[in-house]
């Protein structure tokens, strides 16, 4: 069985609600006060109404008034359902003198309602009948669970009973056991013993003795009376004054209503125009919409890498001047000493020559080193702003680098210039002009060298304004401090409207399913209302007082019929002696037949309940069996042997001291787990394979994470087989399910 559609037409909080189900898993979540609990009532009430069960007379639940809609004369809805292929239709109106029950098939348009059961009782056809096949009672202890339900009921125990008695026996459904035990019980209480005066035993024995007594005590009768006849006129003063003064509070209770909804009306009017100022500035903002927040510190990091350039230019445009001026100083006539001291000392020139070649080759190796740094460092930089900031240690390291290389190529400039001057003060000018000539090679390699450094840093400056401008173009502005204005406004429109969306979800809570012109009606029907006076009043207060005075009341009507009855019981004992006697021989006969019915109604209930038990013992197996392999799974397999009672007392052995203890004595989510387990087992006995839904409302809200992955592990496999719907305040259902991957229905209510 599946069902496919609920349709809250008018009920509780709802209005036109449709929610569409599916097979498997269904997770209803929805907040507090959210409405799950009246979805959950809805699926009961379709199938089954709001009427007490077991009664002669047709009798409203509270629950009737519980989903009874506030503002609407309507009260009705349509729930879908499937069985084996075919489509089945409820349509129930719960209004009182209009309430109605037609099952339809959805496929075909007919209406089958004479194929279910019709209760003469509340005049209906019952739409559970014929597919759900299990009474009220058992619905709400298996099928239907919800967080204020952890034990099982005497009531439920004796129904499960009555259906096992019948299954065993091959009976009718509507033959019940457990109606014929209690209609011997209602036979024995209804005859009585001697210990029990008000019943008919215990009466006929105490008329008999009275009686005999009944003339020596007519006087005493009578003053009786006349005591009671006083006590019911004090009664009565008391119920007007009490009365008086519950009717004050009424009025009272009304004026506070009154003003609750004027102070509802101010706050949503002020509401309103708060937000109708706010949206009036988000429209002059809405330009700004497109503006990327994440460019901003993008942007910053070009600013940075711009002026970072500049710096180095300069430094290198430095550096390069001062080279030239160098080159400049040194201007010999090389070839003239070349050719009047070609031989003269060649030997200690080859010598310099050598050293100060290698110091130059040096001096370039580290210049390489130190660009290769430079881009280390940048793009360390990068990656520590778009991936993660763990690479910008390498900036750190690549920039102590390039300090340590700084200071080495110093050194090695200065080792040049000085064996260039101590190489000319102690060589002849031959030698001068052949180291002069190197020197000038080795400073126009130099020259070249810091040019293309320049170039290389006017090359990645223009790339930088290049950047700048990509990121000012894709947020059309025009300047950076154009964009960073951009930046501030939008932030603004954002604030504004997360105030604006705020302010609208307070409004939506404030006024629920009203709107400002309905509180303003009320409020102006309302009156003129001193707020002043009315605040002084304690509504709960108020309200404690008034259900007081209604039990004082109560308490009062309940004397006075007692008294009533009293004075009644006593006039109808006022009779002659002969006439007494003659009843007094009535009597007795009455008190022989009630013995002897007494002993036969003993009797039957006797032999009927140990029959009833031989049956429990051939079901007790197969249900253990099955509450054992759920229980089993739960528990993770702590706990795999478990016993009911006839009365479904559940007891388990203990896995520490193989004792067999009862299910009490543990902890309250152990206690929830076997109780779960319990019902499941139960169902799928009693339902014979029918594949019933399975309905839980915030049934695992005590569990903790272990135990519920247990349960949903055990309710994902049960769905499977049987449509599940889990009413739900949290997120870790759902959580678990997508965790591993589980299909599910999911509906926010």
């Amino acid at each position: 069985m599946i069902i496919k559609e609920l349709n809250l037409i008018s009920f509780g909080k709802f209005k036109n609600k449709k929610i569409e189900l599916t097979e498997g898993i269904n997770i209803i979540y929805g907040n507090n006060e959210s409405g799950k609990t009246t979805i959950h009532s809805f699926i009961e009430a379709m199938f089954y109404g709001f009427f007490n069960p077991n009664t002669k007379t047709k009798r409203y639940t509270q629950k009737y008034d519980s989903y009874l809609p506030w503002n609407y004369s309507d009260y009705r809805g349509i729930l879908k359902y499937k069985v084996n292929n075919q489509t089945y239709r409820i349509e129930r109106n719960f209004l009182k003198g209009n309430d109605d029950v037609k099952i339809f098939d959805e496929d075909l348009g007919e209406d089958i309602s004479s194929q279910f059961n019709y209760n003469k009782v509340i005049r209906l056809y019952e739409p559970f009948s014929l597919h759900l096949g299990i009474n009220n009672t058992i619905y709400k202890n298996t099928i239907s669970i919800n967080q204020s339900q952890s034990r099982i009921t005497n009531d439920f125990a004796k129904h499960v009973k009555d259906n096992l008695v019948n299954i065993g026996q091959s009976l009718d459904e509507d033959i019940s056991v457990n109606r014929v035990l209690q209609k011997l019980d209602d036979g024995i209480k209804e005859i009585g013993t001697k210990g029990r005066v008000k019943s008919p035993y215990g009466s006929l024995v105490l008329e008999i003795e009275d009686l005999k007594a009944e003339e020596n005590l007519a006087e005493e009768r009578e003053e009786a009376i006349r005591d009671y006849e006083k006590q019911l006129l004090a009664l009565g003063d008391e119920i007007k004054l009490t009365e008086n003064k519950r009717d004050e509070i009424i009025n009272i209770l009304e004026l506070l209503k009154d003003s609750e909804i004027t102070r509802q009306y101010l706050e949503a009017k002020t509401l309103i125009e708060s937000i109708d100022d706010l949206e009036k500035s988000i429209k002059k903002l809405n330009k700004y919409e497109d503006i990327s927040l994440e460019d901003r510190d993008l942007l910053i990091r070009f600013e940075d890498n711009v002026k970072y350039i500049k710096e180095s230019i300069e430094v290198s445009k430095n550096k390069y001047d001062e080279t030239k001026n160098k080159l400049k100083e040194v201007s010999f006539d090389i070839n003239k000493v070349l050719n009047d001291n070609q031989s003269s000392d060649n030997s200690n020139e080859e010598d310099f020559m050598s050293v100060l070649v290698s110091k130059n080759k040096k001096l370039k190796v580290l210049k390489l080193f130190r660009w290769a740094a430079v881009l280390i460092t940048l793009g360390s930089i990068y990656l520590g702003y778009i991936e993660d900031v763990k690479y910008s240690i390498g900036a750190i390291l690549s920039f102590i680098v390039i300090l340590i290389i700084s200071f080495n190529s110093t050194n090695l400039n200065k080792d040049i210039q000085h064996l260039s001057n101590k190489y000319g003060k102690n060589n002849s000018k031959n030698s001068e002009s052949t180291v002069n000539k190197q020197i000038t090679n080795i400073l126009q390699e130099k020259i070249n060298q810091e040019y293309e450094d320049i170039s290389i840093l006017k090359s990645r400056l223009s790339k930088e304004y290049k950047n700048i401008e990509f990121v000012l173009n894709r947020n059309k502005t025009d300047s950076i401090e154009g964009y960073h204005k951009a930046v501030e406004l939008k932030n603004k429109l954002l604030k504004q409207k997360e105030e604006a969306a705020n302010k609208k979800i307070l409004l939506k809570q404030l006024l629920g399913n009203k709107t400002i012109q309905d509180l303003k009606q009320k409020m102006e029907a309302a009156g003129d209302i001193d707020l002043c006076q009315i605040k002084n009043y304690n509504k709960e207060e108020l309200e404690s007082n008034l259900k007081e005075k209604d039990e004082y009341i109560n308490k009062f009507k309940n004397r006075q019929l007692i008294y009533q009855e009293k004075i009644k019981d006593i006039r109808l004992t006022k009779r002659l002696l002969v006439d007494i006697h003659e009843d007094i021989i009535g009597k007795k006969k009455k008190l022989h037949k009630l013995s002897n019915k007494l002993n036969s109604l003993k009797l039957a209930k006797n032999t009927i309940e140990e029959i009833s038990k031989d049956i429990h013992k051939d079901f007790a197996p197969k249900l253990n069996k099955m509450v054992n392999e759920i229980t089993s799974s739960i528990t993770n397999d702590k706990y795999n042997e478990v016993k009911m009672s006839e009365n479904m007392d559940v007891r388990v052995v203990d896995p520490s001291s193989s004792r067999l203890v009862s299910i009490e004595d543990l902890s309250g989510g152990t206690i929830d787990q076997f109780y779960f387990a319990v019902r499941l087992g139960i169902i799928d006995l009693l339902s014979e394979n029918k594949n019933i839904p399975l309905l839980l409302d915030d049934s695992f809200i005590q569990y903790d994470n272990i135990r519920l992955h247990n349960i949903l592990k055990v309710i994902n496999n049960i769905s499977n087989t049987k449509q599940i719907l889990l009413f739900t305040c949290h997120y870790r259902e759902k959580e678990y399910f997508d965790k591993l991957g589980l299909k599910y229905n999911y509906i926010n209510v």
